[in-house]
C-alpha cells in the first residue's frame, strides 16, 4: 500500500500543495483566469486547463524519471540546454509572486476572521514554513501529502455549506457568460502557469521505478489538483457578479455564510495549505542549491535550508505590501503564464516528448 501511494498518488498531491495557494485558494486567481468571463465560460477554461494539465505532467514526470533530474535545473538544461537560465529567471520570479500571494492572503484572513494582526500573521507564516524546509524532503512529503488530503474536507464542506444555503443562486448564475475563446484561452494561460511548477515537486518523482508509474501518476495529477478548484469556482458561481470586486473572495464567502465554527475550521486549513504551499516552494530552490553544493563536494546545511526560506519570504511579504493582491494576480500571473509557454510548456511537448520516444 505504501508503494502504491508513493507511485501513484504522492506526487499529484504535492502537485495539489504547490498549486492551490497560488492557484485558487483565495479565489482572486479564480476571479482573474476564469470567473470574470462569466460562470459558464469559466468553467470551460478550467476544463480546458484541467485537460492540459493532465496531458502534460506526465510527460514532466516521466521525463525526470528517465533522465533522474529530481531538482529543477538539473531537469530545466534536459529541455533547454545552455539557455536553462531563461527558466530559472522565470521561476525566481514566479515563486516570488506567488509567495507575495500567499503572504497576503495569509494576512487577509488572519486579521479580517481570526483578529490576529497581519504582520503577526506573517512572521508566523514564515517561521512554520522555514522550520518545515528545515528538515528536508521526507517531512515535507508527509506533511503535504496528508494536508492535501484535509483540504479535500475542507473544500468538500465549503461547498456543501455554500450549496445548502445558496443553492438556488449557483443554479440561476451558472450559465451566466457563453463560452467564447477569451476565457478558452484564459485557461491555456492558467496551465501554463500550472505546469511550470512542476519542477517544484521533482523531489517526489525519485519513487518512480518504471513509466507506468510516472504516466499514471501524472495523468492522476491534473484531477487531483483541480477537483477542489471546481468545488471552489462552484461556491463562488452563488456571489457572483459582486464577488468579482472582493480582493480575497474566500474570506467574503466566509462572512456570506455565518457559520463561526465550521468557517474557522475550513480557515485554519486554507492557512495551512498557505503554509504547505510556501514550503514546498521554497524547498525546490533548496534542492537546486543542494545539487550544486553537492557537485562541489558539499552537502546543504539544514539550517541554511531555513535561512533561505525567511529570506525569500521577506522580500515576498515586502512585496505584497507594496503591490497588493489584485495587481499581484491580475498583472503578474498573466506576464508569467505567456514567459513560461515559451522557455517551459512549448519545450515539454516537444523536446521533452521527443527525448522519451526516442528513448
Amino acid at each position: 500500500m505504501k508503494l502504491f501511494f508513493q507511485r501513484y498518488l504522492l506526487a499529484g498531491l504535492i502537485f495539489q500543495s504547490v498549486i492551490i495557494a497560488g492557484g485558487y485558494a483565495t479565489g482572486r486567481e479564480l476571479v482573474e483566469f476564469f470567473l470574470s468571463y462569466g460562470p459558464a465560460a469559466g468553467f470551460a477554461g478550467m476544463l480546458l486547463a484541467t485537460l492540459l494539465v493532465t496531458l502534460v505532467v506526465p510527460i514532466g514526470f516521466e521525463l525526470a524519471r528517465l533522465t533522474q533530474a529530481y531538482d529543477y535545473r538539473s531537469f530545466v538544461k534536459q529541455l533547454l540546454g545552455r539557455y536553462w537560465v531563461l527558466f530559472e529567471l522565470g521561476y525566481g520570479a514566479a515563486i516570488v509572486l506567488i509567495l507575495a500571494v500567499i503572504s497576503s492572503g495569509v494576512g487577509t484572513v488572519a486579521s479580517e476572521k481570526m483578529g490576529v494582526p497581519a504582520q503577526l500573521a506573517s512572521v508566523i507564516f514564515m517561521v512554520l514554513v522555514a522550520c518545515i524546509v528545515y528538515f528536508g524532503s521526507k517531512l515535507i512529503e508527509r506533511v503535504l501529502s496528508v494536508w492535501s488530503l484535509l483540504l479535500y474536507a475542507a473544500y468538500g464542506t465549503l461547498f456543501y455549506l455554500v450549496a445548502s444555503k445558496f443553492g438556488a443562486d449557483i443554479v440561476a448564475n451558472a450559465s451566466a457568460g457563453a463560452t467564447n475563446a477569451q476565457a478558452l484561452k484564459s485557461g491555456m494561460l492558467y496551465s501554463n502557469l500550472q505546469l511550470s511548477m512542476i519542477p517544484a515537486v521533482l523531489f517526489a518523482t525519485t519513487h518512480f521505478t518504471r513509466r507506468r508509474h510516472a504516466i499514471i501518476s501524472g495523468v492522476l495529477a491534473g484531477p487531483i489538483t483541480m477537483i477542489p478548484g471546481f468545488l471552489m469556482f462552484f461556491a463562488m458561481v452563488a456571489f457572483y457578479p459582486h464577488i468579482t470586486e472582493e480582493a480575497v473572495p474566500m474570506a467574503y464567502i466566509m462572512d456570506r455564510l455565518n457559520e463561526p465554527v465550521l468557517a474557522g475550521v475550513i480557515q485554519l486549513v486554507i492557512l495551512g495549505t498557505f503554509i504547505e504551499t510556501g514550503a514546498a516552494m521554497v524547498h525546490s530552490v533548496n534542492e537546486r542549491v543542494a545539487v550544486v553544493l553537492r557537485e562541489r563536494k558539499r552537502e546543504i546545511k539544514p539550517l541554511t535550508r531555513a535561512m533561505l526560506a525567511i529570506g525569500i519570504m521577506v522580500f515576498s511579504i515586502y512585496l505584497a505590501a507594496a503591490v497588493g493582491i489584485v495587481d499581484l494576480i491580475g498583472k503578474g500571473y498573466t506576464t508569467l503564464t505567456w514567459y513560461f509557454a515559451a522557455v517551459f510548456a512549448i519545450p515539454l511537448i516537444t523536446v521533452g516528448l521527443r527525448k522519451i520516444i526516442r528513448s
